[in-house]
């Protein structure tokens, strides 16, 4: 794989990055949201009047209404993050023009598939118990069984990578 161009992993890669840097924004945004919301005195304006704050689908009303939906979009969002940073690892090296079984590949992807399996549960714990220390019943996240399946999938794939990574240092020692 040395010498050739891999467009393909550039771009992979530029994706994969770029929608780290957006979820990174967005986690900003939301615990912009909680501590406005959370730490704010009364009659503050929301940050929804300044065109800043996340929709949320369920709120109730009142104060501390939409901290637990806010939570739970943090948890995933910072799963997503750390699912999309592994995937960029892994493009940036096989662009950098290391085979994509590499040693430690098959980590990167069993680690993106843990964090899209836990973006399948974390939301709706986080939003539970946020939303029971505040006195608010749930507001929207539920368990989500495609990312839970998507998960399966990754760690499958993890296994190849395994493979992969093992008939790849039985050729680079034979030769």
């Amino acid at each position: 794989m040395e010498g050739k161009d891999y467009r393909a992993c550039r771009w992979a890669a530029g994706v994969a990055w770029g929608l780290t840097a957006l979820y990174v924004l967005y986690c900003l945004l939301l615990v912009a949201s909680i501590v406005w919301e959370a730490a704010g005195p009364e009659g503050r304006e929301p940050l929804s009047v300044l065109g800043l704050r996340p929709y949320t689908p369920y709120a109730q009303e009142g104060r501390f209404s939409s901290v637990p939906y806010f939570a739970g979009s943090l948890a995933e969002s910072l799963l997503l993050c750390g699912a999309f940073w592994q995937g960029a690892a892994l493009f940036g090296g096989m662009r950098d023009g290391k085979t994509p079984f590499a040693r430690g590949g098959w980590r990167r992807v069993r680690a993106a598939a843990l964090c899209v399996g836990l973006t399948g549960v974390a939301p709706a714990l986080a939003d539970v118990a946020v939303g029971s220390f505040y006195g608010s019943c749930p507001t929207g996240h539920a368990l989500r069984p495609d990312a839970l399946a998507a998960a399966v999938l990754l760690w499958a794939l993890a296994a190849v990578f395994a493979y992969g990574e093992a008939l790849q240092q039985q050729d680079d020692e034979t030769l």
